[in-house]
């Protein structure tokens, strides 16, 4: 008997969500775990290591945490448009 030589399907590449799929579950992310994420503390203490004088307002974490999910959701675009799978440095 012969092994018939079939050629095989190379692997889908990833499609990014349609629509505002993204959008969404990142907002439920950060209003879930959005928290844990960046530290408040670990935040206090690089700006208190740079200048012992500097403070910092209350909603600096909240705005840390959106803007890392942000940098991330872009980087995710980036990862689809390229046809790829996984988030490099320079999608960053």
């Amino acid at each position: 008997m012969a092994k018939s030589k079939e050629k095989s399907t190379p692997k889908q590449k990833r499609q990014a969500p349609e629509g505002d799929v993204m959008r969404k579950r990142l907002r439920k992310f950060l209003t879930e775990d959005g928290g844990r994420l960046v530290s408040k503390s670990k935040l206090k203490a690089l700006a208190k290591s740079m200048d012992p004088k500097m403070r910092m307002d209350a909603r600096v974490h909240d705005a840390a945490v959106k803007a890392m999910g942000l940098m991330i959701m872009k980087a995710m675009q980036r990862v689809y448009d390229n046809k790829r799978g996984t988030i490099r440095p320079s999608d960053l």
